[in-house]
């Protein structure tokens, strides 16, 4: 692959993924060079989400964790919850989140649009600790 070309693979799946919440009607933010800015965590922002993309020839589940956790502290440092997009080469993106038992699950980027997403319609009120959350979606601690 030449030079450049990881990044450039992450950005298009980004760009997609962003591409298919907005088609959807849901209000996405797109957060310019991700991660760099002290006040633009993630590569993506609904209402209620941090979402952050991966596209990787392979995720092992140790990269996994370390994308999750860092993508994990900068959503609850901004009152959001978590997501983790996550597109190995030739496999179905999966959509990773802490469970209301506090584990790492995923499910299947189709289901997380079709169910999951409609609960972007409006923001969730966080309560104090950030940690507990008032009226969650289904799927998030």
């Amino acid at each position: 692959m030449r030079a450049g070309g990881s990044k450039a693979k992450g950005n298009r799946f980004e760009n997609q993924v962003y591409d298919e919440i907005r088609k959807l009607g849901y209000w996405v933010r797109k957060n310019k060079g991700s991660g760099n800015a002290e006040d633009n965590k993630g590569d993506l922002e609904t209402y209620n989400l941090l979402i952050e993309c991966k596209h990787h020839k392979k995720a092992t589940p140790k990269l996994i964790l370390n994308w999750m956790n860092k993508i994990y502290r900068e959503a609850i440092a901004v009152d959001k919850y978590p997501i983790l997009i996550v597109k190995e080469n030739y496999k179905a993106p999966l959509v990773y989140f802490i469970n209301t038992n506090g584990d790492l699950e995923d499910i299947g980027y189709d289901v997380w649009k079709n169910a999951a997403l409609p609960l972007e319609k409006e923001r969730i009120e966080f309560t104090s600790p950030p940690e507990i959350k008032k009226d969650a979606p289904w799927y998030i601690g």
